[in-house]
């Protein structure tokens, strides 16, 4: 979306959390893991026509992520929030390659795997992460860092 906007000449900041610019490898018995896990956090007892359409829901995004790779570079201001390592290879291949497309990339860590980053208990983090790139280069504002 930046970048389609970049090229009607604006150059919004741009914020990722825990994004990656390569395409997913699906793994089918790593995606039933994950998809257990997301349907985990329905609750003890879901109703099962939602656990289904989570399933679902999480099929098609696997399916969308395995054939996208962003390609263009975006001249805007860009964060990049990071998670805690989750033991695969990923995540510094994806930092590098959001290197090579964001010249003016910042780069921050959050405490939070990529499941919690938005519970309660994290956001006073991210929201902190937040204020100080938002601050950044704007009239009035201090350089906070």
């Amino acid at each position: 979306m930046c970048v389609r906007l970049a090229d009607a000449g604006h150059r919004p900041d741009l914020v990722m959390v825990d994004s990656s610019p390569l395409p997913r490898v699906a793994d089918a018995e790593a995606d039933a893991l994950v998809s257990d896990q997301i349907v985990a956090m329905l609750g003890p007892r879901p109703d099962p026509r939602t656990a289904e359409r989570v399933r679902n829901a999480f099929r098609a995004h696997g399916h969308a992520l395995a054939g996208y790779s962003a390609q263009r570079d975006y001249a805007g201001r860009v964060l990049l929030l990071t998670c805690p390592d989750d033991g695969t290879d990923v995540a510094p291949g994806a930092v590098r390659r959001w290197r090579a497309l964001a010249a003016d990339l910042r780069e921050g860590r959050l405490d939070a795997d990529h499941y919690a980053v938005f519970d309660p208990e994290h956001l006073p983090q991210l929201t902190e992460a937040l204020d100080e790139f938002l601050a950044l280069d704007v009239p009035g504002h201090a350089e906070v860092g």
